[in-house]
C-alpha cells in the first residue's frame, strides 16, 4: 500500500465506504447492500446537507494557514502537524477567495487533490495498480 494514499484515508474513509456500498447495491445488486446503503445515507444525512454550505472564512484560519510554512498545521485525518510550502499557501488563499470558503477547507481540498493526483499517476503515466491501491 502506498503511504501517500493512506494518509488521506481517514479523512475520506466514511465516504469511500458509502461509495463501496453504492457499488455493491447498484452495480453488483447485492440485496444486503441496499439496507446498509439506507442506513449509511441516514447516518451521513448532515454531511450531505452541509455540502451546500461552504465553511465560512475567518481571520483565525487565515493566520493559521499563513504560519503553516514555519509552524505547521494539523490536517484532519493525519497525526501531528505538517509544514506547508509557500506555493501551497498561496494557492490556498486564491482558492479560498475564489470560492469564498474557509482557508482550512481550501487547504484540505488542495491536499486531497494532490493526493488523488499522486494516486492516478506513476511517472506521469496512468497506473491502474496505483489507482486501485488508493481506492
Amino acid at each position: 500500500m502506498y503511504m501517500w494514499c493512506v494518509a488521506g484515508a481517514s479523512l475520506w474513509g466514511p465516504y469511500k465506504n458509502i461509495w463501496t456500498t453504492v457499488e455493491n447495491a447498484l452495480r453488483r445488486r447485492q440485496p444486503e447492500a441496499v439496507h446498509v446503503l439506507d442506513l449509511l445515507l441516514k447516518k451521513h444525512k448532515p454531511d450531505f446537507i452541509s455540502l451546500f454550505k461552504n465553511p465560512a472564512k475567518s481571520p483565525q484560519q487565515h493566520e493559521m494557514i499563513q504560519k503553516a510554512s514555519t509552524e505547521g498545521i494539523a490536517i484532519k485525518g493525519q497525526q501531528g502537524t505538517r509544514l506547508l510550502p509557500e506555493a501551497l499557501i498561496k494557492e490556498t488563499f486564491i482558492l479560498s477567495d475564489l470560492f469564498n470558503i474557509g482557508e482550512v477547507a481550501a487547504v484540505e481540498l488542495l491536499l486531497a487533490g494532490e493526493s488523488r493526483d499522486l494516486c492516478v499517476t506513476s511517472g506521469g503515466r496512468w497506473d491502474p495498480q496505483v489507482f486501485a491501491a488508493c481506492r
